[in-house]
């Protein structure tokens, strides 16, 4: 376990709502060699992949701090194979313990070390939606942290599919992100060019009114709308991922439910991000 802890430099932001902290670590990463593959545990300058959680460590908090470890998904793209360097970053809610304490640290502080343990995590989801025609990732609040590297993670696999079919690179959109937030700000998680950078790569992305001033969105006919149009009736194979709230998820999984009684082609799976 010990080999997959690394001490790391980090930014810390705190977020335009006044009650989240973005951790930012430049990670430098390193090529396994083949022969040590199967010999070390895979720490974080080999790198992680999309879903994936980190345990994290902030002794300058306090002395308590300096032996308890709490678990966050990994909130940026997954490097890939050859890169020298990734950024890592993180969402952290403020509510009570760690994260408050943190948010406090964050207000006078705009950098701090930071131990990491991991990463850790499955690539279910992931596996799921590469073999799907219609991939639909619906992310709630800081669910955000998963959904956004799932998306790119999915795009990358379509594009290497589509390059060796279609050597043009063109083909019909089939990734949608759905984030619902509850405050406007909650956008200010992300930089700017996170999303506009899925819309140019042909991801279609949809951010409903915050519920903080409207009723919360018909999650229902949002995907229906997405599963069903005038000149393309049934998709082949759908996938739908979704990361939030409890009654969000129930509530996505039971109209997925439905849309598989339709005879529609459908996976649902629920991708966890707090403990």
């Amino acid at each position: 376990m010990a080999l997959k802890v690394n001490s790391f430099e980090a930014s810390l932001e705190v977020t335009e709502d006044q009650g989240t902290v973005l951790l930012r670590s430049l990670i430098p990463l390193e090529q396994k060699q083949r022969y040590l593959k199967h010999l070390v545990c895979k720490g974080m300058n080999q790198g992680w992949r999309a879903t994936e959680h980190v345990f994290l460590t902030v002794p300058a908090l306090s002395r308590k701090h300096v032996i308890q470890a709490h678990p966050f998904t990994i909130a940026s793209k997954a490097p890939r194979t050859g890169d020298p360097k990734a950024e890592l970053s993180l969402i952290i809610r403020a509510q009570d313990g760690f994260s408050a304490d943190l948010l406090k640290y964050a207000r006078g502080h705009t950098s701090v070390k930071v131990r990491l343990d991991g990463p850790y995590g499955s690539q279910s989801g992931l596996c799921m939606l590469e073999q799907c025609d219609l991939s639909i990732i619906v992310a709630g609040g800081s669910g955000i942290a998963v959904a956004l590297p799932l998306v790119w993670a999915v795009h990358a696999s379509h594009l290497a599919d589509d390059l060796e079919t279609c050597p043009d690179g063109k083909s019909a959109p089939r990734i949608v992100l759905i984030w619902v937030i509850r405050e406007g700000s909650h956008t200010s998680w992300l930089s700017p060019s996170d999303l506009r950078d899925l819309q140019d790569s042909g991801v279609e992305v949809v951010i409903p009114p915050p519920t903080s001033e409207n009723m919360k969105p018909d999650l229902p006919r949002l995907i229906e709308s997405r599963v069903v149009s005038s000149t393309r009736k049934h998709w082949g194979k759908i996938g739908v991922v979704c990361s939030g709230p409890d009654g969000m998820n129930r509530a996505v999984r039971n109209y997925c439910a439905v849309l598989l009684a339709g005879g529609y082609d459908i996976d649902v799976e629920v991708e966890k991000f707090g403990w």
